[in-house]
């Protein structure tokens, strides 16, 4: 401004044309950046910015798990919550809980992951859970074949304490295992590696795509019958308080269940599935049952 090199034509056309040169000669050189003289006074200073997809939505049953490593100086550059929400990642906790464990609004650690997503930080993978169901993807084949991937996978998914160390046939028998038919703990139950963690071992394979989740939702069959039945009468004073809670409870289970949410979702929820599908609630209320005619589980 001071140079009025914005609004001098004369000086324009004589520095701005091989300034143009010069920023595409040092980008070209150093890849990234460049520093160029326009004038007496004037620099410009460019540097190219990795274009990235837009980090996916964050669901509050999604666990965040850490893909690539930290630098401590790039910590320190985060702001206060963000390094307080890192603190809290395991590969285990789901964003409800670390919102909970950290005393933060849940929107503001959704809105954490999402940041920590599109600088590749994290990735997101379900929640881990011995009822889960798993299948192994064509991914596999990467794993088969490449010895560093096989070095890592023995390195992370080796218990803590373990007095042996995990060898990877060990370890890629126990991943081919899993089928549709088969929870975790079906697996767990028939391979008895007492050396693999299968927790470290199920969300690794997970967030390196070699096991893809299979996702059962919930669809109600029945409009009357969800956690209780609504015909039923109490006797003692706090009936219609009860009454009402219940109702309220079971019109919410009525549009959550529409095939649309899992049941992650809607554990986080409050909303628990045994094996045989029947619902129950948990944070003290009371914890009645609907007749097992009335879900319906659909899994992919």
């Amino acid at each position: 401004v001071d140079s009025c090199f914005l609004t001098n034509d004369a000086l324009k056309r004589e520095h701005l044309k091989p300034a143009l040169h010069e920023i595409v000669r040092q980008i070209n050189k150093n890849g990234e950046e460049c520093s160029v003289k326009m004038h007496t006074s004037v620099f410009v200073n460019l540097k190219l910015l990795e274009r990235r997809a837009e980090p996916p939505t964050v669901a509050s049953s999604d666990v965040p798990m850490f893909c690539n490593n930290i630098d401590l100086a790039e910590l320190e550059q985060m702001d206060q919550m963000t390094q307080r929400v890192i603190a809290s990642i395991d590969g285990l906790r789901h964003v409800n809980k670390i919102a909970q464990d950290t005393d933060t609004e849940l929107d503001l650690v959704k809105a954490a992951m999402q940041n920590l997503i599109y600088h590749n930080v994290i990735k997101l993978v379900p929640i881990f859970s011995y009822k889960n169901r798993y299948i192994v993807t064509p991914k596999i084949q990467e794993l088969y074949t490449t010895r560093d991937l096989q070095k890592e996978l023995v390195f992370f998914v080796v218990r803590s304490g373990a007095k042996d160390c995990v060898s990877f046939y060990e370890s890629f028998r126990m991943i081919c295992a899993f089928d549709h038919g088969s929870l975790v703990k079906d697996v767990v139950n028939k391979m008895k590696a007492n050396n693999i963690d299968e927790k470290k071992l199920v969300q690794y394979c997970v967030l390196k795509g070699y096991l893809q989740r299979v996702r059962d939702y919930r669809i109600s069959l029945d409009d009357s019958i969800y956690i209780g039945n609504n015909g039923n009468g109490h006797a003692n004073g706090n009936s219609n308080g009860n009454e009402q809670a219940k109702s309220k409870m079971q019109t919410t289970l009525r549009e959550l269940c529409d095939g649309t949410n899992d049941s992650d979702s809607l554990a986080c929820l409050g909303y628990i599935f045994n094996s045989r599908s029947v619902p129950s609630a948990r944070k003290n209320q009371q914890q009645t049952t609907a007749s097992l005619d009335s879900y319906l589980t659909l899994w992919k």
